[in-house]
């Protein structure tokens, strides 16, 4: 990952900011895996930080990072909101909403939509390919974290690609 900021980003700000968002990233994914908790002592002052950093990076704006953070935020609450009421059970934790919400802080609403895709993606494939093997049932926990981290670096490094590509309709459908 930092070796790919070294070769992604040409603007020594854009540089720093990439290695340490990276970095936060990967403390998160690794702490949920381990303990499924992603704690509020990283997400909420990523929170902070990457709104206050806007000014100074190339890929966002402060408008596009407010809006992200508030869609990434809205839309898991929503979700969990929604699973609570009709299960009863917390399907996911309030961890995972602040993680989204300070990717969006990061990425802006693009970056957080292309995280929230490739996060739940990656996380039903890898989910149904455990229940597939025997290692895991309906009810078994999946640190959503960790598909998150993972999602959050493809808009990072290809997020202005993947758009244009999209907005010029040569988007290639999977």
């Amino acid at each position: 990952m930092f070796l790919a900021c070294f070769k992604h980003f040409d603007r020594a700000f854009d540089l720093v900011t990439g290695v340490a968002f990276c970095a936060v990233m990967l403390v998160l994914a690794m702490i949920d895996l381990e303990h499924y908790l992603l704690p509020d002592v990283v997400t909420l002052p990523g929170i902070v930080l990457g709104l206050v950093l806007q000014p100074w990076l190339s890929w966002s704006t402060f408008r596009e990072a407010a809006l992200g953070a508030a869609i990434g935020a809205g839309c898991l609450y929503a979700v969990t909101w929604v699973y609570y009421r009709w299960r009863k059970v917390h399907g996911l934790g309030l961890g995972d909403v602040k993680m989204l919400a300070m990717v969006g802080a990061f990425l802006g609403w693009k970056g957080v939509i292309a995280t929230l895709f490739i996060g739940s993606l990656s996380g039903s494939a890898a989910g149904v390919g455990m229940m597939l093997r025997g290692r895991m049932h309906l009810q078994s926990k999946l640190p959503f974290g960790v598909f998150l981290a993972v999602g959050a670096l493809v808009p990072l490094f290809f997020g202005r690609e993947l758009v244009d590509a999209y907005l010029s309709g040569t988007a290639v459908v999977l």
